[in-house]
Parts: structure tokens; sequence; C-alpha cells
């Protein structure tokens, strides 16, 4: 299970969603008001976001664990996948729209990265449910 690189991307992925705790999605002055009232536009100002990156994290955490199925890892892993993609979309719509003054954080590009992970993790299980329908045919 660990020895996998599977494993690893998805570890990876699931850090690089947690990253999002740390970065914010964008910074404005602090004379702002509304949800930016702190400078940072941040996973705390909108329960939609907080809830978009904690789910495909948590996933990504327990797809580690179906390596015996890879039919359902990788269909969970394109679940998050997905995810991340409404997560990167909806931050990117709602920093834009709250204020013109807020810039991009780096909290708008650490879902790109979980994505990337996730997709490299699809392909290794893949490769890995290529290899076992190999051996299988040989036998």
């Amino acid at each position: 299970m660990i020895q996998r690189i599977q494993t690893i991307y998805m570890l990876l992925a699931a850090l690089a969603l947690a990253l999002l705790f740390v970065f914010p999605f964008g910074t404005a002055p602090s004379t702002a008001e509304g949800p930016l009232q702190d400078g940072d536009y941040d996973l705390m100002d909108q329960f939609v976001l907080l809830l978009l990156a904690l789910f495909p994290a948590l996933l990504s955490l327990g797809t580690i664990f179906l390596f015996k199925n890879r039919k359902l890892q990788m269909l969970l892993n394109n679940l998050s996948l997905a995810n991340c993609l409404i997560l990167m979309g909806l931050a990117s719509y709602w920093s834009m729209t709250i204020s013109e003054e807020v810039k991009a954080g780096l909290g708008l590009f650490t879902p790109v990265l979980a994505m990337l992970f996730l997709f490299l993790a699809n392909r290794a299980i893949n490769a890995d449910d290529q290899l076992v329908k190999d051996s299988d045919r040989l036998r």
C-alpha cells in the first residue's frame, strides 16, 4: 500500500488541499468590508469553500486504503478531481465578484496542484490495473 507511487500522489494531493488552510485565495486592503475585513479571502469566509476543500482532502486520504479495489479508487479520485475543479472555479468567481481590489493569492493555485497529483495517481492506478490484467491473461 505505502510502497505504491499512487499513495504518495494521493498524500501530496491531500497536503496541497490542506495548504488552503494556510494560504488565502486572495488579499485585499484591510479597509475592505464584508468577508475581506481581515484583509484575506480564505476558506473561513465561505462555508461552501470549506466543505469543498475538506471533502477531496479526506477522500484522497481515504482512497489510499482502497488499494484492493482499483476501479473504486479511480472513481473516487475522479470525484475528487471534479470537486477540486468546482472549488477552484467558485473561489475564483467569488474572489472576483466580492471586490475589485482583491489580488490573487496562493490559495487559488493549490487546487491545481492537487488536481495534478490526483491525475498522476489515476495514471499510476491505471498502470497497476493494466499490469494485473496482463498477468491474469498469462495464467
